[in-house]
């Protein structure tokens, strides 16, 4: 909504959500894994708030660019078929098998980095 204040179409505007969300999609998980070396250098562990911000995060922007297969923002915007939401629904449950594969992923990156870290001290 607010940047269809901004004056640009309603269409246009959830094209380039969708584009920002993809982009934030690939982006994040780099940038928490920046941060997780940052931690790991600093011999210290990730809150479970970090975690959680990541994931509610990551999940919003998977969601949002899955959708961008479902529907179009023409439809969004124009159309008033009795379904619009049900693909946000619908990608809502695609994105938490995609969200677990990446959590499993960064889970198993850590412990990696961990052991690689003591490894090198005890030598």
């Amino acid at each position: 909504m607010g940047i269809a204040l901004s004056g640009i179409e309603c269409s246009v505007t959830w094209t380039l959500l969708w584009i920002l969300t993809a982009i934030g999609m690939v982006i994040a998980p780099l940038l928490f894994i920046r941060r997780m070396n940052g931690r790991i250098a600093a011999r210290q562990t990730l809150t479970t708030r970090e975690f959680t911000v990541f994931n509610v995060i990551q999940y919003t922007l998977v969601q949002a660019t899955l959708a961008s297969f479902f529907t179009s923002g023409y439809t969004l915007c124009y159309v008033s078929d009795g379904q619009n939401g049900m693909e946000f629904v619908l990608t809502g449950w695609m994105a938490l098998p995609l969200l677990i594969v990446m959590s499993l992923f960064l889970d198993s990156l850590w412990k990696r980095k961990i052991r690689k870290l003591n490894d090198e001290t005890r030598v």
